[in-house]
């Protein structure tokens, strides 16, 4: 069987099947379903209160490509903070997506400074 193993900035992973940050896991449940699947779970883009997102339409495919506007609909962060501890259930990583943009931009311009009291991703890569 062909080895999927990936390692992500430190973080070692069996593949690189992620539940991504997109349209199609906004809801609690979408999370929890496919984080059963996944290799990680990445939460969607948080707002400090709930966002039902643009109006329809806000999405459009065609060949060769898509658009979208989606507005940040997200569930808002406290929900978020509420679920985590159900979707580490799966003993997988849970990625916050502001907070993986945020190491980003740090590694991006040099900066290697751990920071502690916002998850693992901050505080150990």
């Amino acid at each position: 069987m062909t080895d999927l193993a990936v390692d992500i900035a430190g973080l070692a992973l069996p593949d690189p099947l992620m539940v991504g940050s997109g349209p199609i896991a906004v809801r609690a449940a979408d999370l929890l379903a496919f984080g059963q699947a996944a290799s990680a779970i990445v939460t969607k883009s948080m707002t400090v209160e709930a966002r039902e997102g643009n109006p329809l339409p806000r999405y459009y495919g065609f060949p060769g490509g898509s658009i979208n506007s989606m507005g940040l609909p997200n569930l808002g962060y406290r929900a978020y903070a509420e679920l985590i501890p159900e979707l580490k259930q799966f003993g997988k990583p849970v990625i916050a997506i502001n907070t993986a943009t945020y190491w980003y931009a740090l590694r991006q311009y040099g900066i290697k400074d751990k920071v502690r009291g916002w998850g693992s991703l901050l505080a150990e890569h």
